[in-house]
């Protein structure tokens, strides 16, 4: 006996491979008590006096289950599986005709299962007629009549069970002839979704590619084009120059430095076309004939399809001939910003209004706050350095001027520190080597270029000094050093950046920390004597110091910081004496004679 406790009556699914025959039979998610079949079980226990009634098929493994059952309880789940070989429907099966049991459990004419047999006795199940399903004069299943209480089956009863499985074979073809077709059905409604999805993303690239041409002939920026293709393709777009350096993006994409990745990345110029550089991540490579312009990366949720690949390398297209025309364009101008740079460069300016309206010309903010540079390549190879300025600084909206082994360079920007530090990092990775900076502004307005120029160059001139070559300082970043060479001193800046957490506490707090230190580095940096010089107690001073450090931080007590700190506290006493002089009363003057 097969599986017979299972569930209500069902439309069966076709399983291919699973049945002997044309396929094998499985429960559908959802029951219909229409079907044929369950109209057939149902028949047979009306007819027939059974309390359930189910049809089991033969696996090609020998293996029984039973796609759809009526009447049975829930004794057994639907994974229930009948090893081959057991049971009333192998009895039936191998011999091709009917056979009955008036007490299935009791009845040693067939194999027992353990596991089925704990199942009937669950069920209630006594008495079961079997009828073998034949198709061809091969048995493919069995069609059960199970009641739950003793009895014995007619000749008559025998027989109509043995044609209501002829019957049920012909149902059951005819059940997999419609499942294939609604398979088949189903198969070419997911295909059509398919197409219309893929037709779908192909019209929206092709008219996202309408607009990068528009763009790009219109004279959109790398960044706008880049900003379209990255909606388009819904993931994260940057491009990178041939050094690595970052000329635009829309977002982050993993660090890629590893060998694998680098070597991959080279793949995509030798390939010509998309590389896998890690998950999620592609390379495509930008190029104008022979000549390597850069790579196009980018970063989405899943694969690249064939449409997507398409845009990404028309993308990189796009963005070769927008590096191409900017190229062009820098050259046919060069003239014009190189001579606008050496004017603003030896101060010889004209008016502020034809000053501005030949930098507006160029594409350059007369107005805008802009910092001024000077760097220093340290491996050579001025020649790249200067082409690599003269592109970074059209891109940017800036200007270059090379100056025997330097190159001055004129950037917009507010912070000369973080517009150095960019410079270096990016010029760097083109050379491979390294690159000293010196930086000065912001300038506000174009004329105060040579002052800056001039600030920059001793920067430069005070890193080399210091043995800092390859780094990057402004007047700022220099401290005391950069207090010196600013032509413009702003002596409360420099105090402010030395003792500023320190006088912010005395102020709000009317405690004596900056008279502490003062006293303290006068008495030699000893506690004692600065505690006898103050009139406290010695661990007063031991504390002061303590609070001293948390607010300047753990590295002032370093030689340079200490040299900072003194020269602070000294300039701070030169404005105490020299306000104090100013509040003073002036005496009589000499008497006239």
């Amino acid at each position: 006996m097969a599986h017979l406790a299972l569930h209500k009556p069902g439309v069966v699914g076709v399983e291919p491979g699973r049945a002997a025959g044309d396929a094998g039979l499985r429960p559908a998610p959802t029951s219909d008590s229409g079907s044929p079949v369950a109209t057939l079980l149902a028949q047979l226990r009306r007819m027939l006096g059974c309390d359930a009634a189910a049809v089991a098929l033969k696996r090609i493994d020998g293996v029984s289950h039973v796609p759809f059952a009526d009447g049975m309880s829930q004794a057994v789940s639907s994974a229930f599986e009948i090893p081959p070989r057991t049971g009333i429907a192998d009895a039936a099966q191998a011999g091709g005709k009917p056979m009955w049991t008036s007490d299935y459990l009791a009845d040693d004419r067939f194999v027992h299962s353990p596991r089925l047999d704990e199942a009937v006795r669950a069920d209630g199940v006594r008495a079961v007629i079997a009828a073998p399903l034949l198709r061809d004069g091969a048995a493919i299943g069995v069609l059960y009549g199970v009641c739950r209480h003793s009895r014995r089956f007619t000749p008559a009863e025998v027989d109509l069970c043995t044609a209501l499985a002829r019957v049920a074979v012909v149902l059951l073809d005819h059940t997999m002839r419609l499942q294939r077709m609604h398979a088949e059905r189903a198969e070419l409604e997911g295909e059509n979704g398919r197409l219309h999805v893929t037709l779908l993303r192909s019209r929206h690239l092709a008219e996202a590619h309408g607009r990068l041409t528009d763009m790009v002939l219109g004279g959109s920026d790398l960044s706008a084009v880049v900003n379209v293709a990255a909606d388009a393709l819904d993931g994260t777009l940057l491009v990178r120059d041939p050094g690595g350096a970052v000329l635009a993006a829309t977002g982050a994409v993993p660090e890629l430095e590893d060998i694998s990745a680098r070597a991959k990345w080279a793949g995509a110029h030798a390939a010509r076309t998309a590389v896998p550089l890690a998950d999620g991540v592609w390379a495509v490579p930008v190029t104008a004939g022979a000549e390597e312009l850069g790579t196009v990366v980018l970063k989405n949720s899943g694969q690249l399809g064939e449409f997507d690949a398409r845009f990404l390398w028309a993308v990189a297209q796009s963005v070769a001939l927008i590096l191409v025309l900017e190229r062009d364009t820098a050259v046919v101008e060069r003239p014009l910003r190189d001579e606008l740079f050496e004017d603003l460069l030896s101060g010889s300016v004209s008016s502020p209004r034809h000053l501005a309206e030949r930098a507006l010309r160029i594409g350059i903010d007369p107005d805008g706050p802009h910092v001024v540079l000077v760097l220093r390549p340290e491996g050579g190879e001025q020649g790249k350095a200067i082409v690599w300025a003269s592109s970074y600084a059209y891109r940017k909206g800036g200007l270059r001027s090379p100056r025997g082994e330097y190159i001055s360079m004129l950037l917009p920007g507010s912070d000369p520190s973080a517009v150095a530090r960019a410079v270096s990092r990016d010029l760097s990775s083109v050379l491979g080597h390294p690159v000293s900076v010196g930086a000065a502004g912001p300038g506000a307005g174009l004329a105060s270029t040579a002052r800056l120029h001039r600030e920059a160059l001793r920067c430069l001139k005070a890193l080399i000094a210091l043995d800092r070559v390859g780094s990057t300082a402004s007047a700022e970043d220099l401290g005391f050093v950069g207090l010196l060479l600013s032509e413009e001193r702003d002596v409360a800046a420099f105090i402010e950046s030395a003792l500023g957490p320190v006088l912010c506490y005395d102020s709000e707090r009317r405690t004596e920390l900056i008279r502490t230190l003062g006293v303290y580095f006068a008495a030699d940096r000893s506690p004692t004597r600065a505690a006898e010089e103050l009139h406290v107690h010695v661990n007063t001073v031991s504390r002061r110091l303590e609070r001293i450090g948390r607010l300047l931080g753990p590295t002032w007590r370093e030689p340079e910081r200490t040299l900072e700190i003194q020269l602070a506290l000294q300039l701070l006493r030169t404005q105490d004496t020299l306000r104090q002089g100013d509040a003073a009363p002036l005496g009589p003057g000499p008497a006239r004679r």
